[in-house]
């Protein structure tokens, strides 16, 4: 199943592909065990490293290998598939 989400227009100058992305995250150390939502999937027990200073967490291949993203510039959309 293929899910497809518009570029953001909102930005002054070209549009943006733009997926919500959500983290709760499960550990409380540097090496985060956390949940992924990435649009309309769930993947859990990620393992993030975390830079709590400055709030990012990193992510790997291992969680953007389980995915196919298509950047539509023609059409302004994102599609992802699993």
């Amino acid at each position: 199943m293929v899910f497809t989400y518009e570029y953001d227009t909102a930005y002054n100058g070209p549009a943006l592909p733009i997926v919500e992305i959500a983290i709760r995250e499960l550990g409380q150390s540097d090496n985060s065990v956390v949940v992924l939502q990435l649009g309309n999937f769930t993947i859990p027990k990620v393992y993030a490293v975390a830079d709590r200073q400055n709030g990012e967490m990193i992510l790997g291949r291992d969680v953007l290998n389980q995915f196919i993203v298509t950047l539509n510039g023609l059409a302004n959309v994102v599609e992802i598939q699993q």
